[in-house]
């Protein structure tokens, strides 16, 4: 019966202890995942962070290039306005003034020809606008592609950071799996030990128990021998000798508590 409750007293510290043990690890895997969530929390804001000044950057960037080829176009526009007016004002000053010298017959040919240089400026004018608007759509094209090319440049500058930070948080992520497995294996190696340790304590304890009482039952034989010896010899002065110094009796051991 002590045995028994000796064994369900045992049985419920071990449960207490593996219960104790299951909690702190659960308690321990939960603050890791805490911190492991914090941490992923604050790559995430950052990125978002890079990714929002990458594009405020490329909007400024189309913003500024718009507008240079808007105030270049206006500027050239007012130029061949201002050009066009010039020529305007010199041939009509031109043309008043060969009103005056000339005839009739030499104003008509000088007419017709300052018309024709007129249209021929005009066409050349014409000409040089069309040669700046396509100056200015390759402009317009390089810019593009080369925008095109830094973002992609940086896309993939910030794809390959990325991947950096995900191979490194996997990495320790692996490493404090190995490390929690390595302790747990440690923890279960040591308690079999001292499960074993215990189980030849106790065996040595049985054993050591077992030898006393033999060696107690033996004392009380040889004891009883020597009575029944002096009991049964026939001088009383031995007799009475004895009596007067009586063995003890060796008590029986107690069996000693496991702990």
């Amino acid at each position: 019966m002590q045995e028994e409750v000796e064994t369900r007293e045992d049985d419920q510290s071990e449960a207490r202890l593996t219960l104790a043990q299951a909690k702190k690890e659960r308690q321990e895997a939960e603050a890791q995942a805490k911190l492991l969530s914090n941490r992923i929390t604050l790559l995430k804001q950052e990125e978002a962070k890079a990714l929002k000044k990458i594009e405020d950057t490329r909007q400024r960037a189309r913003e500024i290039m718009e507008a240079r080829i808007r105030n270049q176009e206006i500027q050239r526009r007012r130029e061949e306005e201002r050009k066009a007016r010039e020529q305007e004002e010199a041939m009509k000053l031109e043309g008043n003034r060969l009103t005056k010298e000339e005839s009739k017959q030499a104003k008509e040919s000088h007419r017709s020809l300052m018309l024709q240089k007129l249209k021929d400026e005009v066409e050349a004018v014409k000409r040089e606008k069309a040669r700046n608007q396509q100056a200015i759509e390759t402009l317009r094209k390089e810019v593009i592609e080369t925008n095109v090319e830094k973002a992609q440049v940086l896309k993939d500058q910030t794809q390959a950071a990325k991947s950096r930070r995900e191979e490194e948080a996997e990495e320790k992520r692996r490493a404090a799996r190995a490390e929690t497995e390595r302790r747990v294996a440690q923890e279960l190696r040591i308690k079999q030990e001292k499960e074993e340790e215990v189980t030849r304590m106790e065996q040595e304890e049985l054993e050591l128990i077992h030898r006393l009482q033999n060696t107690q039952m033996m004392h009380k034989s040889a004891i009883e021998e020597l009575e029944t010896l002096i009991s049964t010899t026939g001088d009383g002065r031995l007799g009475e000798s004895t009596r007067t110094t009586p063995f003890k009796k060796a008590s029986k051991p107690s069996t000693p508590s496991k702990s």
